[in-house]
């Protein structure tokens, strides 16, 4: 059986039949997409202007263009088949990159999807907007759509600035100008920007800008936009997987041989979610455990106190001085013995974890885990940025205040996330909060959006 898209294919049906019975991706779902576009329009001391937008994430931000909203004294985002307008404000713009984020409250679309997966020449792409010549008679209440392909990707600039720009030949007019440029998954890879315009000058109409080459058209790469949206802490959706057509999905299946049916499949998979069940309640238990022990240590402690006290009352200080010594002693003796048959008891790893990587401003990561630091650390050691909170600091903002924790048990290492912003990921899966996972050397184990192999120590 062969997975495609989320449905399950037989390998033999998706050569002949692959279009009609598996879910490979033809085109975007444009019902779906025009939700989360959106009109924007600029009303000025000279006039309005207008332009396109789309929804980042469900507290109203919306990305744009700069030069849709710049000069502005006040700002409207209307959404598709409506004539509802939503005051809309700036909450972060870049004059060299042309992007600009807007914030309409109570506006409620749903967000779109980011592509942060490699782009190529000759990639189907898509564009969705509201070009000014579609207002025939009156405003167009829904976008068009106009289709094309990536000409080229090349590092080039708006202004001064230099940055990653894609050239297309999907159709982008005056209107369409800060609304999103999309893979056949329906995921943002860049925001249209510019097209290829000529400057006529006459002593009768004075300046005219005019097409200058049929089907040159440019966006920004989707990452420019990712960068301002991590430096201002708005959380956005993202993707890291490349979209597959039907072409190259039936290319992959005629390559690879055909993995296990389905049936075998979701077997593996149940096997492994009781495999994790156990394990995590094996560590609750354990946390349990700690919490009674901590108990019985508070009421010998208090005990000692108590006894303190009655003695200080009949006897000299000197026997106080004896006895606590004695009761000191004898609770020593027993943690020193209860911690040794523990430590014998624990099965270590023979190797240890290294986690190595680079952050979000190109600076490398290396956190080094022996296997004798496990033996002492009972619950595990925790990731994150709060130096207070965990046990290793991963100074990258991406990265949760107590993002994760890798512990060991019957020798072998597992991973669990903290409930954490951003998410954990092994191999691209994203991990269920407080749920230990096997975690296996040369893994690629992703925190937010820092990627980080782990690799033998």
């Amino acid at each position: 059986m062969q997975i495609i898209g989320k449905y399950w294919c037989p390998a033999s049906l998706v050569l002949a039949v692959s279009f009609f019975f598996c879910d490979a991706v033809a085109e975007p779902d444009f019902d779906k997409l025009e939700k989360s576009v959106v009109r924007i329009v600029k009303q000025t001391n000279m006039g309005a202007g207008t332009g396109t937008g789309f929804v980042i994430n469900d507290g109203g931000y919306i990305a744009t263009n700069v030069h849709v909203i710049v000069g502005s004294r006040a700002i409207k985002a209307i959404p598709t088949n409506s004539n509802t307008m939503y005051d809309a404000d700036v909450i972060a713009m870049s004059d060299e990159l042309d992007l600009a984020i807007v914030r309409a409250p109570g506006i409620n679309l749903p967000p779109v999807t980011l592509s942060l997966a490699p782009s190529k020449k000759g990639q189907k792409v898509w564009v969705i907007g509201y070009p000014r010549g579609a207002d025939r008679n009156r405003p167009a209440h829904d976008p068009t759509v106009q289709d094309g392909v990536i000409g080229r990707i090349f590092t080039g600039a708006w202004k001064v600035q230099k940055f990653r720009i894609i050239q297309h030949n999907a159709p982008t007019n005056p209107g369409n100008s800060g609304g999103p440029l999309l893979d056949d998954c329906g995921r943002i890879i860049g925001v249209n920007t510019q097209a290829s315009l000529v400057v006529i000058t006459s002593p009768s109409s004075g300046v005219t800008r005019v097409p200058h080459a049929a089907g040159i058209y440019w966006s920004s790469h989707i990452e420019e936009l990712a960068k301002i949206l991590r430096d201002n802490a708005i959380s956005f959706q993202s993707e890291y997987e490349p979209c597959l057509s039907a072409d190259a999905v039936r290319r992959s299946v005629e390559k690879e041989r055909p993995p296990q049916d389905a049936e075998q499949v979701r077997r593996q998979a149940e096997e492994e979610m009781e495999r994790a069940r156990r394990e995590a309640e094996q560590t609750r238990s354990q946390v349990e455990e700690a919490r009674q022990q901590f108990l019985i240590w508070g009421i010998l402690l208090s005990a000692l106190a108590l006894t303190a006290l009655v003695l200080a009352l009949k006897k000299s200080r000197q026997q106080i001085i004896q006895v606590a010594d004695h009761i000191s002693q004898r609770f020593k003796t027993k943690e020193s013995s209860e911690g040794a048959q523990r430590r014998v008891a624990e099965k270590l790893p023979e190797y240890g974890l290294m986690l190595a990587g680079f952050d979000s401003n190109g600076h490398r990561i290396r956190i080094a885990l022996p296997p004798t630091v496990f033996a002492s650390q009972r619950l595990g050691l925790s990731l994150g940025r709060h130096p207070d909170l965990v046990d290793e600091i991963i100074e990258d903002q991406n990265v949760s205040r107590r993002h994760a924790r890798i512990a060991v048990q019957a020798g072998k290492f597992y991973i669990e996330d903290l409930n954490s912003r951003n998410g954990t990921f092994l191999n691209h899966y994203k991990l269920s909060p407080f749920n230990p996972t096997l975690l296996n050397y040369g893994t690629l184990v992703r925190l937010g959006c820092l990627e980080l192999r782990t690799s033998k120590l």
